[in-house]
């Protein structure tokens, strides 16, 4: 339900009251909640003198799967870094190529952020991620093949004690 406006450096924001008795509003698409009013035109104040700082950072966008997983194929895109959204902390950026498209990074696996990579840099980065993918794979393949379970231990000792001659009793 709209409660009031409220104006900062020329421009209107409306503000709403939800039943619980919170205040929000919206600034750039973005819904903004505070618990009191005079919270909430804090936030305000603080959100917009934070836009008006401008950030270019020149970075490299990997997208696909993350560095943990490390499978599959990757794309990088050149992109601008332009900040960070102020409530869940996703890193805000521009994609250079195509339709400049602005693009909201998760802090979780989502994609990495390098420092802005030339295009010999992409390919060496390309190239030992696929080769990290590759000893990884060919190292669980060999330590699988060559690690004892312990079902494979147990059948050892039961081996063992049989050529041994010691039985297993009822009670055990």
């Amino acid at each position: 339900m709209k409660l009031t406006e409220f104006k900062h450096d020329g421009k209107k924001y409306e503000i709403a009251v939800s039943d619980s008795g919170s205040f929000s509003t919206v600034i750039d698409d973005e819904s903004v909640i505070a618990i009191t009013l005079d919270k909430l035109k804090e936030k305000i104040t603080r959100m917009t003198r934070r836009a008006a700082v401008r950030l270019a950072l020149p970075a490299t966008y990997v997208q696909g799967p993350s560095r943990y997983i490390d499978a599959g194929v990757v794309t990088l895109h050149d992109v601008t870094i332009t900040g960070i959204h102020q409530q869940n902390k996703d890193i805000l950026a521009q994609r250079l190529e195509g339709k400049h498209e602005k693009l909201r990074i998760s802090n979780y696996n989502n994609g990495e952020i390098l420092q802005r990579l030339t295009p010999a840099q992409a390919a060496e980065y390309l190239a030992l991620r696929k080769a990290r993918h590759d000893t990884r794979k060919a190292f669980e393949t060999f330590e699988k093949q060559y690690t004892y379970t312990t079902k494979a231990i147990e059948l050892a000792v039961a081996k063992a004690e049989q050529a041994a001659g010691i039985e297993e009793s009822p009670d055990d």
